[in-house]
């Protein structure tokens, strides 16, 4: 196609007229029916979706000159005999020119060798402006919710600063490099191409949730509650709401086709707090199950809730469901069944409407009985096909698995701050009247002395423990040197890592007490590291 007429000087020109209105027919015959296109002039840089003649406007006016391949517009890009090559300097070569070009187009991911100062450089190039990330409250000065200011005011130059900056590279574009790259084409077709035909193809998103979020949204002032987790998240779903509906045209290099891409999110990955952040249902208190919902496996402690049901997941005739000694009491309920999408919408539907904020008069919301632990309704749920999903969050093995064993050995060990044999959970035993031999003994002179228990480890075995555990050496790659956080001395463990304590759970800690405890506590140490084997 002749883009000479690009180079005219006189935008009003005969010449110029026609290539613009050459390049509307062009956008209309490739984008289909949409009534708005993305604009190329220099002010709106291919970013900001304008109607057609507006387009020709802004392009009568200015444009960008280097735009003369119309990606963003349905024109495929060129390949030359370069791309046949096999040779390693020529594919070495072909990468760097990729890089170059996804610069000038403005896609990265996250491993390219563009890091996030470049990024912040393109919102400058392009004249991105905080407006671009706002939406119904782009021009308020205040919060609709607790009037305060949205701008801190620099008083030397009088100049508007606001609190909080929303900092979100969109998905869309890194979905589409993904593609358009001939290294990762063929792996973003493994779905459809290699894997048994399931009925679902294409791209699958996974949203993995912490307290580090990648997505920044420009706020009011205030102490940030988690809770309000959603209004970050809108700008990603306003997005996931595109790509599920409209999609997206995307080159396929892989085939060099193009293609409309369409994507949905697979399910989230969160640590427990997290997942009540996310989900709306509260990880506190006697319903802090989710699948339990209003049939609770909980119990009253001294000064804590347990959770001392889980013997209703074992099989009906196992022998420890009629065993008294875990809690004083046989186990006859059965594990809860699946919860229902239908159940948990009708509780959502009872909900009070959920003004996220902090509020003006600092009181909390009276909770109703209805509510149950649910404190809002997810903007996940905004997505048409969330409901519709059997597994919605999942939790975070490497998390739990931290959590698990600091638990255990901190409590074999004796570790203080990481030992869960206290005198109160000693109290607690004599509250439901099981495992007398292991009651606080008091004294008459008011001591108190805390019987041995099997699962505790004296002075000598600790040491040997330690040792074990220093005199270990690893495969490449497969393990941290775990004696560098062994102390012989006060028998410490400590600057554990997640991947550290899932080796020593997995591996290390069934061979290691294995001299040191009985054959019961032993056996249940080797079927939990199986029990995470299987699960990883």
């Amino acid at each position: 196609m002749d883009m000479s007429w690009m180079l005219i000087s006189d935008r009003f020109s005969q010449p110029y007229v026609d290539g613009v209105n050459s390049f509307i027919e062009f956008a209309k015959v490739h984008l289909g029916e949409a009534r708005e296109i993305k604009c190329p002039c220099i002010n709106c840089c291919n970013f900001y979706k304008q109607e057609y003649d507006i387009v020709k406007a802004h392009w009568l006016i200015s444009m960008i000159a280097s735009y003369t391949t119309w990606l963003e517009h349905g024109e495929l890009p060129e390949h030359n005999n370069l791309d046949e090559s096999n040779g390693e300097n020529d594919e070495d070569q072909d990468e760097y020119d990729d890089l170059i070009k996804d610069y000038q187009r403005g896609n990265f991911m996250e491993g390219d060798t563009l890091e996030s100062e470049d990024m912040l450089h393109v919102k400058i190039e392009n004249r991105w402006s905080n407006k671009s990330f706002d939406k119904e409250n782009a021009r308020l000065e205040k919060s609709p919710t607790c009037q305060a200011s949205r701008y801190k005011v620099n008083d030397s130059k009088d100049k508007k600063i606001p609190h909080k900056i929303l900092c979100y590279f969109p998905l869309t574009p890194r979905l589409r490099i993904l593609y358009m790259s001939r290294k990762t084409a063929k792996d973003m077709r493994w779905h459809s191409d290699k894997r048994v035909d399931d009925g679902v193809g294409g791209i699958r998103l996974i949203v993995k949730s912490g307290r580090n979020l990648i997505c920044i949204i420009q706020s009011f002032p205030g102490d940030l509650q988690w809770t309000d987790i959603d209004v970050y998240l809108r700008p990603l779903i306003d997005e996931l709401e595109e790509l599920w509906e409209n999609g997206m045209m995307t080159y396929d290099a892989s085939t060099k086709q193009t293609f409309r891409m369409h994507a949905a999110v697979m399910w989230a990955i969160n640590d427990f707090p997290a997942y009540g952040d996310l989900s709306g249902w509260r990880t506190k208190g006697y319903l802090s199950c989710p699948p339990c919902n209003d049939n609770p496996l909980s119990r009253g402690l001294i000064s804590k809730i347990g959770w001392v049901g889980h013997r209703a997941y074992l099989p009906d005739n196992h022998l420890w469901r009629k065993d008294k000694k875990f809690n004083g009491l046989t186990k006859l309920r059965k594990k809860s069944l699946d919860l229902p999408v239908e159940k948990v919408m009708a509780q959502l539907d009872q909900l009070w409407e959920v003004k996220f904020g902090k509020d003006p008069t600092n009181k909390k919301r009276p909770r109703e009985s209805e509510e149950l632990n649910w404190t809002k309704k997810s903007i996940m749920w905004e997505l048409p096909y969330w409901k519709k999903l059997n597994l919605r969050h999942n939790l975070d093995v490497m998390h739990i698995e931290k959590n698990i064993c600091e638990n255990f050995y901190g409590t074999m060990l004796a570790i203080d701050g990481k030992n869960k044999d206290t005198h109160k959970a000693r109290d607690d035993l004599q509250e439901m009247g099981i495992r007398q031999e292991l009651h606080l003994q008091r004294k008459d002179n008011g001591s108190v002395v805390k019987p041995w228990a099997a699962y505790t480890l004296d002075s000598r075995q600790i040491d040997g423990f330690c040792e074990f555990l220093k005199s270990i050496s690893y495969p490449d790659s497969y393990a941290a040197n775990i004696s560098r956080c062994v102390t012989s001395k006060n028998g410490r463990l400590s600057g554990m890592k997640s991947h550290d304590c899932h080796v020593l759970l997995q591996r290390l800690l069934p061979i290691g007490m294995r001299g040191f405890v009985n054959k019961e506590i032993c056996t249940t140490l080797f079927e939990l590291g199986n029990f995470f084997q299987e699960l990883c």
